[in-house]
């Protein structure tokens, strides 16, 4: 009978000790469901406002767009043609939905020139114009008459359509004439006529893109003209010996 009672109270007391345990236990268990319930709510209702946004580079921009609105997207482009240069945000991203997506198409960036005939122009000035489209310009030095610096043809052609980062060649004209200038165009042409902003060398001694190279002109000098004459007289009326010669103050 003792030994009943006091197994009873054994199990009262574990009873009475481990009923707080039990709490706490199931109270921690109760926040931990909570937590879990809470973040897989917020997930479930963030997961149906997103949507994976495609890749639509090297998509026709116009494409694109079709796609991207039928999707619930705002569309904002820079460009207007050509294909799917870049997207902000970008693709393969989640992103959420009706949210504005930029794409940038091809002809945003790159701009497109029709050369006009830039025949008798300043080379120079052709080359400030290609500076701004960013188009790249080679000059060649043509000997042909006329004003030097000035362009003569173009390559491409007049009427071509260069796009940006292409090069485009200038025919320049020395002012030299062609090759078969007579001898006394040459002379008549001045030697000094060269136009100093094409000739001028760069700092560093480096000399400029069109470097103009005057013709060689044969020229000499009235001293050796004169020399040369004297000379020529002498041979031809030689003095023989015993041929007297006028001294001063003889008569």
């Amino acid at each position: 009978m003792k030994n009943d009672a006091s197994k009873k109270g054994k199990n009262i007391g574990v009873l009475l000790v481990s009923a707080p345990v039990l709490v706490v236990i199931v109270l921690m268990l109760a926040v931990i469901s909570g937590l879990l319930s809470f973040y897989l709510l917020m997930f479930l209702e963030t997961k149906k406002g997103t949507v994976l946004l495609p890749n639509f580079i090297g998509t026709d921009v116009r494409t694109a767009e079709q796609k991207l609105r039928s999707m619930g997207f705002k569309i904002e482009k820079v460009g207007d043609s050509g294909k799917v240069i870049n997207m902000d945000p970008p693709g393969n991203t989640v992103v959420k939905k009706g949210r504005k997506v930029k794409l940038f198409a091809e002809n945003a960036v790159q701009k497109s020139l029709l050369i006009p005939d830039f025949k008798g122009t300043w080379y120079k000035s052709v080359q400030q114009l290609f500076n701004l489209m960013e188009i790249h310009s080679v000059i060649k030095k043509v000997p042909e008459g006329g004003l030097e610096g000035t362009v003569i043809q173009t390559s491409p052609t007049p009427g071509s359509k260069v796009f940006t980062g292409d090069i485009v060649t200038l025919f320049v004209s020395t002012g030299t004439g062609s090759a078969g200038t007579s001898s006394s165009e040459n002379e008549e042409r001045p030697m000094e006529r060269l136009d100093s902003t094409i000739s001028e060398p760069q700092p560093g001694g480096t000399e400029s893109a069109l470097e103009v190279i005057p013709p060689s002109v044969p020229v000499e000098s009235r001293s050796s003209q004169e020399t040369k004459t004297e000379q020529e007289t002498n041979e031809s009326y030689p003095l023989s010996e015993g041929t007297p010669l006028n001294q001063g103050g003889q008569f």
